[in-house]
């Protein structure tokens, strides 16, 4: 595309429409942060468009753009300062300044230029060969110094780069590219602005109108509650900001709430995307050939050609179709009702307020803009959270969203019987749904909360696949006591914790809830008290493996009154043969301590051997203990191995009898 500037239009003469002459019309500003500002005015004959945005603005302006001729005219083209990468342009010119490089390494990407130099009382020229760092040590202090080499008459000469008082390249060149880098740089910190042309085409005065999406300050709201005699009337307020250099005069302004998807993607910049180096490859040249004649036309026919174009060309007229397409604006298409301060509508996921009258707001200005008055039922009560205070509600209002209009978020200034009361914050309130604000402490009411001792009882017994399965329910209770000191009556919500895995027993069921509360309401007579009693319960189970039950844990389950006869009666073979399978390992392990007692004696005999004389009478002693012994640990050997025997038998008799269990 061809790139239009101030200059060549200018000289070629062509006539210009600036923003004056195509004012904002209409701003529609999203929640998100993200406006749609449409222009519109009139154009005659062919004219260039021209208007100026921040660089950070282009990038949103030129994705989203939108033009309509309504007289039949439209887009040639559409033209943009390119914003090419300041670091990338640098580094293209014959000395790289990209890297912002200090003197020394400066002169070393100039080596081999012709210099001139000069130092105190004499001028030098010679080829710079290069710069040299040096360190210099003086006590603790480090310094670096360079030394400059240059090449002059033949003969290599170093000079201090201190000692030079001036240095300039004598290629006239150099010096321009030098001057034209450092005029990049100071340019890249003073252009702000950006101009963006359309070229239009068509014929005589016509309306026009372009469309185009930029970042802007998230409009918000604020509301006015007037609480009086169980009736709220509800006031609210848009803010919004100019921060742009231009005025909105006379536009008309429609605010949308809700969070579409916006995101940025930088179609300014220029984006070079990394290639692989293919070294190139060369082979042997190619021998001479002839050919014969061709028999008809070896040219491509113009069909084909025809049919090339066209394919290479479809790409570029679907682009230039894009831009000037006939369609309204999203903001036409909202369905209105009616509301004082402005009309309401959705949009699909969306809610809209369009401001029945045009508005005007200086730049760098912000303003207030009435948005809603509803008149709505809702219920004074007081609401107690022992989470926010432990012993005092806080005023509060329920009441339904029965407004034309979808409520957002913001802060809310309460009014009771014309009288400041507090300050509440509003959640996005969609219509129909019911909401709850608090705005300030009650403390005409206290509240205790007490924890009763809970319970652990089981409920059931059952074995199955050789496992004991246990239920078991858990309750616990917390009391709410409530003392009121008003002169009036009242309507207390007790708002109690609510765990998923847990029932509510009492009160019972149809108590109002939330994702994370119960909602208890209580009414509460002017100076008297009132308990509110809530009860949970959970059930919870157990599995445990029979053959890792214990003695003792099989004498508890058969005391629990819950299990049934078949239970019971296999709990106490289980029991019984558990007893003797006990009894088998005590023999086994008598047996076995047994042996071990023998054996640490035999190693004291042995000792004692060792420090008599063989043959002597005490020798033969303690010998006839070793025989002795060796009898007795035969015997107590066989006995043990009889005894694992047995266990063993028995251990299986029990495995068998578990895994053939299943009753309840």
């Amino acid at each position: 595309m061809k790139r239009i500037g101030w200059l060549s239009l200018m000289v070629a003469g062509t006539a210009m429409v600036s923003a004056a002459e195509l004012p904002v019309t209409s701003i529609t500003l999203y929640s998100s942060g993200v406006g749609f500002f449409e222009r519109a005015g009139a154009v005659q004959g062919e004219e260039s468009l021209v208007l100026s945005f921040s660089p950070d603005q282009v990038v949103d302006v030129i994705r989203s753009m939108v033009y309509l001729d309504q007289g039949g005219g439209s887009v040639a083209s559409a033209s943009y300062e390119s914003r090419e990468p300041l670091s990338r342009i640098l580094s293209t010119f014959r000395v790289d300044l990209s890297d912002n490089p200090g003197l020394g390494e400066l002169l070393n990407r100039m080596r081999g230029e012709t210099m001139t130099f000069a130092t105190a009382g004499r001028t030098y020229e010679g080829q710079l060969v290069g710069v040299e760092e040096q360190v210099r040590r003086e006590d603790d202090t480090v310094f670096s110094e360079y030394r400059v080499t240059f090449l002059v008459d033949g003969a290599l000469v170093g000079h201090d780069l201190s000692q030079i008082q001036s240095l300039s390249p004598q290629d006239p060149a150099l010096r321009r590219e030098l001057a034209t880098a450092l005029s990049l740089v100071a340019d890249g910190r003073t252009q702000d602005r950006k101009i963006l042309t359309l070229q239009l085409q068509g014929e005589g005065e016509r309306p026009v109108r372009l469309g185009y999406l930029m970042a802007c300050p998230v409009w918000k709201t604020s509301y006015r509650m007037l609480v009086s005699e169980g009736k709220v009337s509800l006031q609210g307020w848009a803010h919004v900001d100019n921060p742009s250099d231009e005025d909105w005069e006379d536009v008309q302004l429609s605010l949308v709430s809700g969070q579409p998807v916006s995101f940025i993607q930088n179609l300014y910049d220029p984006i070079y995307a990394p290639r692989p180096v293919v070294p190139y490859e060369t082979v042997s040249g190619a021998a001479p050939q002839t050919f014969g004649n061709a028999v008809g036309s070896s040219r491509l026919r113009k069909s084909e050609a025809r049919r090339e174009y066209g394919a290479a060309a479809a790409p570029a007229m679907i682009l230039a179709d894009a831009v000037s397409f006939d369609a309204g604006f999203a903001e036409e298409a909202m369905v209105e009702s009616a509301l004082p301060a402005a009309s309401g509508g959705e949009v699909g996921e969306l809610f809209a307020y369009k401001l029945d009258e045009r508005v005007t707001v200086p730049r760098r200005q912000s303003a207030m803009l009435p948005i809603l008055f509803a008149s709505l039922d809702a219920t004074p009560l007081s609401i107690y959270r022992f989470s926010a205070h432990a012993s005092r509600p806080m005023n509060g209002i329920l009441f339904t969203n029965d407004s034309p209009a979808y409520l957002m978020r913001g802060p809310v200034s309460v009014l009771e019987d014309g009288i400041y009361a507090g300050d509440a914050l509003l959640e996005d309130t969609a219509q129909g749904q019911e909401r709850l604000l608090t705005y300030a402490m009650d403390l005409g009411l206290e509240v205790t909360r007490e924890p009763q001792a809970g319970t652990d009882e089981l409920t059931s017994v059952s074995i199955v696949d050789g496992m004991l399965t246990i239920r078991r329910a858990l309750e616990q209770k917390v009391l709410y006591r409530v003392n009121s000191s008003r002169t009036d009556d009242r309507t207390l919500m007790i708002e109690h914790p609510r765990r998923t895995d847990w029932q509510l027993v009492v009160p019972g069921d149809g108590v109002p809830m939330t994702a994370s509360a119960y909602r208890f309401l209580l009414p509460v007579h002017a100076g008297g008290t009132v308990e509110l009693p809530v009860v949970e319960r959970k059930d919870i189970g157990q599995t445990l493996a029979l053959t890792s039950l214990s003695r003792d844990q099989v004498v508890y389950y058969l005391d629990q009154r819950v299990i049934s006869g078949p239970v019971r009666k296999a709990l106490t073979t289980l029991g019984e043969m558990q007893a003797v399978l006990n009894d088998l390992r005590l023999e086994r392990e008598t047996v076995e301590r047994r042996i071990r007692e023998i054996s640490e004696e035999q190693v004291r005999i042995r000792e004692n051997m060792k420090a008599v004389a063989r043959g002597s009478d005490s020798f033969a002693m303690w010998e006839g203990k070793l025989v002795d012994q060796e009898k007795r640990l035969d015997d107590l050997k066989q006995a043990r191995e009889k005894a694992f025997r047995d266990e063993q038998v028995q251990q299986k008799k029990l495995r068998e009898y578990v895994q053939s269990l299943e009753v309840d």
